[in-house]
């Protein structure tokens, strides 16, 4: 089935609302997409947030929603960093017992196989981008 992008982008703002330091910007049309990749999006979100603990703004941009879709998430902060349980995930790393830190990541990332997305992460400077296409 599919979900609204724009039912998306409001839970969202409502959920940065409540984050006294982040600021999200969000692009894109609005469309109908995939529930796994609109899933997707939302907790890509939540990564990002995590990759800018100090606060700063986090850009979602949604390009083709009514094709194969490319879900882009850039966190811009102090002390910006790929959250080190996700990038374990990602490599094939993780070796630790799955705590609270962990659970996001691997949620995410299963999400994308679902998808049948793949997922990158790039720091360059105080910007993490995660794109999932």
């Amino acid at each position: 089935s599919d979900i609204d992008t724009g039912d998306a982008e409001n839970v969202a703002r409502g959920y940065f609302a409540n984050e006294k330091k982040m600021t999200l910007e969000w692009e894109g049309q609005r469309a109908l997409m995939p529930k796994n990749k609109v899933k997707l999006l939302l907790n890509l979100l939540l990564v990002g947030m995590a990759a800018i603990p100090r606060g700063g703004s986090v850009r979602a941009q949604i390009e083709d929603p009514n094709g194969a879709a490319k879900l882009t998430i850039t966190s811009t902060g102090t002390s910006a960093r790929v959250p080190h349980a996700f990038l374990d995930f990602l490599n094939g790393t993780f070796s630790e017992q799955i705590d609270a830190h962990a659970v996001q990541p691997l949620y995410t990332l299963k999400l994308a196989e679902a998808a049948g997305m793949e997922v990158s992460a790039t720091l360059n400077g105080e910007s993490v981008t995660f794109v999932a296409a």
